[in-house]
């Protein structure tokens, strides 16, 4: 799940191409007249933005490579920014090289993270991602441990080229006004993506300012950062706004600021052998279960120890391939690991677990009489029995929504995965596996604190994207 999850944080950019449309040279020209007029009415107003946007700005040099991690991973911009999700405001930094297209994020939400990264400590937690789409995360546990994990590309994924970008009042190319972001008052118009009804407004600060302005080859994080137009200029990208975020760029600094991960060993290869050691483990486990199960005479024992072996039989497949070397993030490597991490799995295990339970509360009511079982105990068993074939029917309709989405997901394994994820932590939290109850009440289902605490965060994810 970790990959997956990890692929919520890179950059990910989309290539079509289409011509300039009727923007013209001539107005390009009285747009930039505007522009300079713009930023001239104040001493702090964007006085040096020729070096930062233009034709002879960030993309004159630019070209993108690999990461090397035996070498060191420089920077020469830092960006602050201050984020507000669903009213929980957070501040940090994000660093990028303008020549290389790397970029360097940090998983934590805190002011440390502008301390910048040339003396990590326990908790340090960074993502460096490239253009052509791999990435790399260096982490520190609390033991002081250092640990790099990499992030192959997509295969057959083209990174670059360019989308249109609109902006939706035509009237705010007429007016003077300009929204300020940074602490240099960085005049900038609200642009949203064409074709996208959800789009987010990026406040883009560039040389011109049009209707419509093919945009391509962006680095950056959280929809902020750097792109370039079909004619070279830089345009930059100062804050992203949406229904319940709002995230934008305070300052932008010149630095040079180096990393060195040479000392952070292969945590890959830690996650390979520590994952081959569980899994043997649990197929000694599964062993001494299927003993067991022989002996009882509830069916669903048996058939939930052969699930239990079947799903540990992909996880070791999927291993074996990480570990020989295999791309997790091509077609292959996605296929083998949704059927590994595959959440119908577990759904399964669930009915299984509660048709157990099911058969066994019958043999506890069978039994009663002879037990001298009160009325109240027998009562609870008639409750829980019904619960229980009712968790049943649930997690039946649900496995069967979470094949219809692999049917109409085909081979795109990542978005049918994330997609089932969705579905079953939805509905986990209506289903109640254990049938609790307390004098005569059902108690509240485990799964809804869990499903929302995990729900949460993957939403916030999302929005950071």
């Amino acid at each position: 799940m970790k990959s997956f999850l990890t692929l919520l944080f890179a950059i990910i950019f989309v290539q079509f191409t289409f011509g300039q449309g009727t923007y013209t040279e001539s107005q390009r020209k009285k747009d930039k007249a505007k522009l300079d007029s713009i930023c001239k009415k104040s001493p702090n107003s964007c006085l040096n933005y020729a070096e930062v946007i233009g034709v002879n700005s960030v993309f004159r040099k630019y070209a993108p490579r690999k990461i090397n991690k035996t070498q060191k991973i420089c920077f020469n911009k830092k960006f602050e920014y201050i984020s507000t999700i669903d009213g929980k405001t957070t501040r940090g930094c994000f660093y990028i090289n303008t020549i290389t297209g790397y970029v360097a994020l940090f998983n934590t939400d805190d002011r440390n993270t502008c301390l910048g990264m040339t003396n990590p400590v326990p908790g340090f937690d960074m993502i460096i991602a490239s253009k052509i789409g791999e990435s790399l995360t260096f982490r520190i546990n609390s033991r002081g441990e250092k640990f790099v994990y990499s992030q192959k590309p997509l295969e057959n994924i083209r990174y670059g080229g360019s989308i249109n970008f609109v902006v939706k009042n035509v009237n705010s190319l007429l007016s003077n006004f300009r929204e300020p972001f940074t602490n240099q008052n960085l005049p900038t118009l609200p642009y949203f993506i064409e074709g996208i009804t959800a789009s987010s407004a990026k406040y883009l600060f560039g040389p011109y300012y049009a209707q419509r302005i093919p945009l391509k080859d962006y680095f950056g994080v959280f929809g902020l950062g750097y792109y370039t137009d079909g004619m070279g200029n830089t345009f930059i990208s100062l804050a992203v706004e949406s229904i319940d975020q709002f995230i934008k760029v305070v300052k932008i600094t010149d630095v040079n600021e180096c990393f060195d991960g040479s000392k952070f060993k292969n945590g890959d290869e830690e996650n390979i052998a520590t994952n081959e050691q569980s899994i043997n483990d649990r197929k000694k486990g599964l062993e001494n279960e299927a003993e067991n199960a022989s002996g009882n005479s509830c069916n669903a024992a048996k058939t939930l120890n052969l699930h239990k072996t079947q799903v540990l039989n992909t996880e070791l497949i999927y291993n074996n391939y990480v570990k020989g070397g295999g791309n997790p993030m091509s077609k292959e490597g996605l296929k083998l690991g949704s059927k590994a991490q595959d959440v119908r799995n577990e759904v399964i295990k669930h009915r299984l677990e509660t048709e157990l339970k099911i058969c066994q509360t019958e043999k506890n009511i069978q039994t009663a009489p002879s037990r001298n079982s009160t009325a109240g105990q027998l009562s609870t068993y008639q409750k829980k029995l019904a619960c229980y074939n009712d968790a049943v029917n649930d997690l039946s309709n649900l496995e069967a929504s979470l094949k219809d989405i692999d049917a109409r997901q085909g081979s795109n394994y990542g978005k049918a995965l994330a997609e089932k994820n969705v579905l079953y932590f939805q509905k986990m939290r209506d289903i109640n596996l254990d049938c609790n109850f307390k004098k005569g009440k059902l108690q509240e289902n485990p799964m809804n604190k869990g499903a929302n605490e995990i729900g949460d965060k993957l939403r916030e994810i999302l929005k950071r994207r």
